[in-house]
């Protein structure tokens, strides 16, 4: 019989040009030479047999490359080094490094990972540092042996340090990994985490006293704060299957610090669940101890067939609502309109349905004391009125009213919720 052969003329990657030409040796692996050139990289993959077993070198470099997709990446420089030998137990040896990359908000000044892993041992280190909002610098540092895989996780998040307690500890098994009950401490607070991955994923994770300011370089624009406990448990059989979860969480002093505007702190108590029957969240907002808000979402039984969890989630028959009699600046914050302000007492009373993918809205919105500040244009709005009323995914503001210095202004107008 004729071996397999591949002639790769062009192909073209995001700007990368690939070329080259393999071919099946008789014990079954390939041997050859890929070249990839273009956007600012160059590398070579030269592959070929050890024994029975397939073998793969890589050598590649970054220099100012750019890969252009749903969002672009900019690499200043890389650099790939690694040896792959696909035996029963595979053998990998890395070293991986990134410098002057962005994506989006977030930049990475630098990055590097490497491993060297043979005969079902070994060791694994990484590191990164860089920006998004606010600085990050996270690294792990792994001893892989057959039994016990042992991972040490020092880090510093927006000026939060977080590290593991004592090494997190993983367990190969046959058929997938356990996670066994580990601690990581988040300044002055703890997350504890323990589960299993095989054909089903289980995991039981709960927070103590966690600083939300820890998210906020991943989650740019945001600005968070306040304190967070809580627990999840999950359970979910397949990849796509719906899982089955419940959780709580308890937030001390939320905040949203949008520039020009940042909220009064509140808390709020959540919890949530779904499953194959559908789910839902409700949800508590307390200030100075008093009542301000609630609000009720519930889902119906999404969906049935092939397809993704989330997407039936998504479509699934929606309902609830919610009720709000309190401080504006917490709704306005949300918005995050920089350099911008609203301050006095809003009242909010509306109910859901449609589905989360296009939810529909019905109700009012009454104000009769608010302050409006534009600092980009000196604008200052007081005794400002508004009446509202949600309609599917508007709300249209059938009354403004409002005092500007000596005189007055009115109108009415439309915002758009989609």
């Amino acid at each position: 019989t004729r071996n397999l052969v591949l002639d790769v003329k062009r192909a073209n990657f995001s700007g990368i040009v690939f070329g080259g030409r393999l071919h099946q040796l008789p014990s079954g692996p390939f041997a050859g030479r890929l070249v990839g050139n273009g956007a600012g990289f160059n590398g070579t993959a030269e592959l070929s047999a050890q024994g029975r077993y397939q073998r793969a070198v890589v050598s590649a470099t970054a220099t100012n490359a750019i890969l252009q997709g749903q969002k672009t990446l900019r690499i200043g420089r890389g650099i790939v080094d690694a040896d792959i030998v696909l035996f029963e137990q595979p053998q990998l040896r890395a070293d991986v490094q990134l410098g002057d990359a962005s994506i989006d908000n977030l930049f990475i000044g630098a990055a590097r990972g490497k491993i060297d892993y043979r005969d079902g041992q070994g060791n694994a280190q990484f590191l990164v540092e860089g920006r998004s909002t606010f600085p990050f610098r996270i690294a792990a540092n792994g001893r892989l042996e057959p039994k016990l895989w042992t991972v040490a996780l020092p880090g510093r998040a927006n000026g939060i340090s977080f590290t593991s307690a004592t090494p997190v500890r993983i367990v190969p098994e046959r058929q997938g990994y356990a996670l066994l009950p580990s601690n990581i401490k988040v300044g002055n607070g703890t997350v504890r985490l323990e589960g299993s991955y095989s054909d089903t994923l289980q995991i039981r994770s709960s927070i103590e006293n966690i600083n939300l300011a820890v998210l906020n370089p991943m989650l740019p624009g945001f600005e968070l704060a306040g304190r967070a406990t809580g627990q999840v448990d999950w359970t979910q059989s397949s990849v796509n299957a719906m899982p089955q979860a419940q959780g709580w969480l308890e937030i001390k002093r939320f905040r949203r610090n949008s520039l020009g505007a940042p909220s009064q702190p509140i808390n709020v108590s959540l919890k949530g669940s779904i499953d194959a029957s559908g789910g839902g969240v409700s949800a508590l907002i307390q200030r100075q101890g008093t009542k301000v808000g609630r609000l009720q979402l519930r889902l119906g039984a999404p969906p049935v067939g092939p397809g993704d969890w989330i997407d039936k989630l998504l479509d699934a028959p929606l309902s609830g609502g919610i009720r709000y009699n309190g401080p504006s600046d917490l709704l306005f914050s949300l918005a995050t309109l920089a350099n911008q302000s609203l301050a006095g007492p809003v009242a909010v009373a509306a109910d859901f349905s449609g589905n989360l993918r296009q939810p529909l809205l019905a109700g009012s919105l009454r104000s009769d004391n608010l302050v409006y500040e534009n600092e980009a244009y000196g604008t200052r709005l007081t005794k400002l009125r508004l009446r509202g009323v949600f309609s599917n995914d508007v709300l249209n503001l059938t009354e403004i009213s409002a005092k500007a210095g000596d005189g007055t202004v009115s109108g009415q107008g439309v915002i758009s919720l989609s």
